[in-house]
């Protein structure tokens, strides 16, 4: 069972929901039941149609150091890091735009679950590390793939080999965050963008959301998913044509899409 040290928050308002990761004596790295938390909530957001984006961030400053290395024991290294990607692809696959408010520290396995966002905000004072290198850790293939998509080959390569803290407008240029937070502070720029998102049509989000994936993972769309959102029933155009023509902001139902 999580425990008020360790534990994982989740709020909804407004159609976007909040995950606080909260192990503030170890820069919120994940424990076991944190890890099993986090898989729980990503599975019960997916079916919740109310719900139409997520940020994720960290408590008491700090985003995330990966995972509770005082459960890491030599001879359990795959098993662990195998277990912390089972967290980054539940993050992943959320089938709803996912934002991650980043201050503090965000390093090892914390980069994996920002990675994982579908968008990054950073406070300007953040700062990033990809650490296995100094540790001995061979970092998971599918978390290699999804860096390489992200940042590129050669930075890839720079963040791995050397395992060196960067700082936020680094991590900017990088292309491992998308914004700076402004002076109203990384959670409220989080939640701005959250709240956007959650104005606009599920539809359009959902079906941009998976075929951007499979773009970044193969370099096209397959032409069944293509078809299959073409071909979906949209609640929502008629929605957003008669705001158009009405000159007023749309007001997109709830409603369950991408297989939610």
């Amino acid at each position: 069972m999580d425990t008020p040290a360790s534990s994982v928050a989740v709020s909804v308002e407004a159609s976007v929901a909040t995950l606080v990761l909260h192990n503030p004596a170890s820069k919120n790295a994940l424990t076991r039941p944190m890890r099993d938390r986090m898989v729980e909530v990503f599975a019960e957001l997916a079916g919740r149609a109310d719900v139409k984006a997520v940020v994720v961030t960290g408590a008491a400053g700090d985003f995330c150091a990966g995972m509770d290395l005082s459960e890491f024991r030599p001879g359990t290294e795959t098993a662990a890091t195998g277990d912390f990607v089972r967290v980054e692809e539940a993050l992943a696959h959320c089938p709803v735009p996912t934002i991650a408010a980043i201050d503090g520290y965000c390093v090892g396995g914390g980069v994996q679950l920002a990675i994982a966002c579908d968008i990054r905000v950073a406070a300007p004072g953040a700062r990033f590390a990809v650490t296995p290198a100094k540790l001995g850790i061979v970092y998971p293939a599918a978390s290699v793939a999804r860096l390489v998509r992200t940042v590129g080959p050669a930075v890839a390569k720079r963040l791995l080999f050397t395992a060196d803290l960067i700082d936020a407008r680094t991590a900017l240029r990088h292309g491992i965050v998308t914004d700076l937070a402004d002076e109203g502070g990384v959670l409220a720029s989080a939640e701005s963008v959250a709240r956007t998102v959650a104005s606009r049509s599920s539809v359009s989000t959902a079906a941009a959301k998976e075929m951007i994936g499979f773009a970044a993972a193969t370099g096209e769309v397959p032409a069944e998913v293509a078809d299959r959102w073409q071909e979906a029933e949209n609640g929502d155009l008629p929605v957003g044509l008669e705001a158009f023509a009405a000159r007023r902001a749309p007001v997109f139902p709830d409603r369950a899409v991408g297989g939610r």
